[in-house]
């Protein structure tokens, strides 16, 4: 193990320590890359002090049905989206259905707003459709990607939380009621 945790896969290391991830992503998987990634990540652990503050984002994402080694932080670029920056990943399990959840709670509700917004604007232009939809009185954007893969997204106050490549419009909209009332 490197750092306070560790795991690798395949030709990918994982670690973490204090509030700091790293991540490493070797080529291939062999005896020499393994030992070469192993190395790197020790070096990189070693270098960085001891930190006790939380870890940002850790404890956004309700527990629940969460998939304990799915989760994944994006300091910028999440999904890809230049807009959406300090947000949080995570699996869960719904039933018989794994779902993507990520969540980023901002400053304050209007910087929430415009990224919702932007949610929308973003769907408008690549996407087959946006509708809003009305889920527990909160207003969620479902973008339909077509090839009935979905997204959903809401704005509670300064919080932004949402599904993402979801099998499904029904299926979007109840991992959508579930994400919303394990926020309340």
């Amino acid at each position: 193990m490197v750092g306070d945790e560790g795991y690798e896969t395949g030709s990918n290391f994982y670690f973490r320590k204090g509030r700091f991830y790293g991540y490493i992503n070797s080529s291939m998987t062999n005896e020499a890359n393994y030992a070469a990634g192993h190395a790197v990540a020790k070096v990189l652990m070693d270098r960085i002090e001891t930190d006790e503050r939380a870890i940002l984002g850790l404890d956004w994402l309700p527990i629940e049905g969460l998939i304990g080694d799915s989760l994944a932080f994006f300091k910028a670029d999440a999904m890809s989206l230049d807009f959406l920056t300090n947000t949080m990943f995570g699996n869960y399990m719904m039933g018989e259905h794994k779902i993507r959840v990520f969540m980023t709670i901002r400053s304050d509700d209007a910087e929430a707003e415009s990224i919702f917004k932007e949610f929308q604007v973003y769907g408008n232009e690549y996407a087959d459709k946006v509708e809003i939809v009305s889920v527990d009185g909160n207003d969620v954007a479902l973008t339909d990607w077509g090839g009935d893969f979905y997204d959903g997204v809401v704005q509670i106050g300064s919080t932004i939380v949402g599904v993402t490549n979801v099998e499904g419009r029904d299926l979007a909209v109840t991992s959508m009621t579930q994400m919303i009332a394990s926020l309340q």
